[in-house]
């Protein structure tokens, strides 16, 4: 604990008392006869004394063992690397509190000492209380967070894709500094084939956020890096301060190049880790993410190659037997020649042997109209004893076609008879006689 200029003359005062009482006073040989004094009292007097002692201090330290019960009140240990003591803040002073207590935060505290009697103990009440080392940039954290995040730096939608085999990735981080080491080693272990580009910068203290933009900016102008990491080691709080600034986080939002984090232990978050592209946990973690691993690539090739080989001998295998029944579907020339030969020679056989069907069917079917022709012909009525009467080459056929003196021929079997005609005599007549 540290004590203000009041609290120095303050402490001196209460030393030289305790001095005083230690050398007028002698305890040991208190007389017998001397009432004593109840613990209540004893507690109050030395409350009295430590409140007239120490009315007013200013002190600084860590909270830890933080409680706040139904009361509202806050009941905390404030410690530093020697000591502690037993802390209240009630709730009527919490007013000026910017953001609840809780375990770790470095604060300032003004108050008075003073004991609580019905227990004794002895603790510091605090009637206001800020924020002080990393506690304050802690608060200035969160406003620049809330800022940028309004912004849409954060945003998904606003990060670049890494690419997955970059040919050259540039490091903005300490020329001198384990870091860099760290990277160097990963990247040849798992990505030989890189090119790595350094842009030496601070990485600490107040110029290094200018010339961590610097180092930004020069290689976005110089366009020459497929990815670009920042990073440093570990360290404070304070120590990685200048990844908190805004003009950083700009910077990081404005770069073309994609951009991974890495910065400090994995515990330890920056506001450069939300703007960037990815956040790696450390700086060896962000060389991982930032390249494939060589050995993994080898062995999918190696996978990929045989899968490969395997693919084209089945496919020459399959190629080769449809070759083959290509081949046996072949013939030669000569042997098309003999078989069309063959061909014509079984369709002029077929031809031979439908044309003779073909005439012996018409054959059968004229003798068949023959016999009925013959059946109807006028010779076979002649046969039968009956005669055909014809007159000039034309057939009688009434008795219109002649009259009486006429010549006609009158056909019978077996040969023709010359007639004149006498009468012409007309059926109803005839038959009447």
């Amino acid at each position: 604990m540290q004590y203000s200029a009041g609290g120095e003359q303050i402490k001196d005062l209460l030393i030289k008392r305790v001095t005083m009482l230690d050398k007028n006073e002698q305890y040991e040989n208190i007389p017998q006869h001397t009432t004593p004094i109840s613990v209540s009292e004893l507690n109050k007097n030395a409350k009295l004394v430590v409140e007239q002692c120490f009315p007013s201090i200013f002190v600084t330290g860590e909270i830890s063992n933080c409680m706040r019960p139904r009361s509202g009140h806050y009941y905390f240990s404030l410690k530093d690397s020697g000591a502690q003591i037993s802390c209240a803040m009630f709730k009527s002073y919490q007013g000026s509190l910017e953001q609840p207590l809780e375990d770790g935060m470095q604060v300032n505290i003004r108050g008075k000492l003073s004991i609580y009697p019905e227990r004794g103990s002895y603790q510091l009440i605090a009637t206001k209380l800020e924020p002080a080392g990393d506690g304050l940039l802690k608060i200035e954290f969160e406003k620049l967070k809330a800022k940028l995040n309004a912004e849409g730096l954060f945003a998904d939608e606003n990060k670049q894709a890494i690419p997955k085999m970059p040919k050259t990735i540039g490091v903005v981080t300490s020329a001198t500094g384990a870091a860099i080491q760290d990277i160097i080693k990963v990247l040849k272990h798992r990505y030989s084939a890189a090119t790595i580009i350094i842009y030496p910068t601070l990485v600490q203290g107040n110029e290094a956020k200018h010339q961590i933009v610097k180092a930004i900016e020069t290689a976005t102008g110089r366009n020459e890096c497929d990815i670009l990491l920042i990073a440093r080691g570990g360290g404070s709080y304070e120590d990685l301060w200048c990844f908190n600034e805004e003009i950083v986080a700009r910077a990081i939002a404005a770069c073309s190049i994609p951009i991974i984090t890495g910065i400090g232990h994995e515990v330890d978050i920056t506001i450069a880790d939300f703007v960037a592209d990815l956040r790696a946990a450390t700086p060896s973690q962000a060389a991982q993410f930032a390249t494939p691993d060589q050995n993994e690539l080898i062995t999918i090739v190696a996978n990929y190659s045989k899968e490969l080989e395997h693919k084209i001998k089945n496919l020459l295998k399959r190629y080769a037997l449809e070759l083959e029944a290509q081949a046996k579907q072949l013939q030669h020339p000569l042997q098309k020649i003999h078989n069309w030969s063959q061909m014509l020679d079984n369709s002029e056989a077929n031809l031979h042997h439908n044309w003779h069907s073909l005439i012996q069917k018409k054959l059968a079917t004229l003798t068949t109209l023959m016999a009925k022709i013959e059946a109807l012909s006028p010779m076979q009525t002649l046969q039968r004893g009956y005669s055909i009467a014809s007159s000039k080459s034309k057939i009688i056929t009434s008795i219109e076609n002649i009259k009486p003196g006429d010549k006609f021929d009158l056909k019978v079997k077996d040969g023709i008879i010359k007639n004149i005609v006498e009468s012409v005599v007309p059926q109803k007549e005839h038959i009447h006689e």
